[in-house]
Order: C-alpha cells, then structure tokens, then sequence
C-alpha cells in the first residue's frame, strides 16, 4: 500500500484520482480519470496505455468501472524503479 500511496502522490498532480478515502488515501490501486486530456488534448486512455507498454511498462486497466479512466495496480514483485517510472 505504500507503494501504492507514492505514486498516487506523483500522479494525482496531473491528473484527478477517483475514489480516494479519508486524507486522499487508496489501496492497492487507484483509478486515474483522463476525461480532462481528452477534452483539452483529444488523448485517449488507450494513448496512454500504449505509451506506457512502449517503455516496458505492465497496461494497466482501461475503463473497469468508469468510463475513459484508467485502473492502476502497482504489484509487490516489481522494483520501485519500475513502479515510479511512470510517474
């Protein structure tokens, strides 16, 4: 979970996390919205997912619960180097 909590924290500056506890806390993963890059840029979360998976990075869940958003989930067996680079 603290994992977890850092990179929310390097997230949530560019974008809004959805469903956050009290203090802004999540669990083990968190849903980002990019609704706003696509209003503002006309990028999709599928742009996003791909950036990500072209630097070697696991894609993470597209529009699970709420549509245009994106469900992360750092898991325990990767390295802080690779949780943190995406942020």
């Amino acid at each position: 979970m603290r994992c977890s909590v850092k990179f929310r924290n390097q997230v949530i500056s560019y974008s809004l996390i959805l469903f956050c506890g009290v203090n802004e806390t999540v669990a083990h993963e968190f849903i980002v919205d990019l609704r706003g890059f696509q209003n503002t840029a006309g990028i999709e979360p599928e742009d996003v997912v791909k950036r990500l998976m072209d630097n070697g990075f696991h894609g993470p869940t597209i529009s699970l619960l709420v549509p245009d958003t994106l469900m992360i989930e750092p898991t325990e067996s990767e390295s802080k180097v690779c949780i943190y680079g995406p942020a």
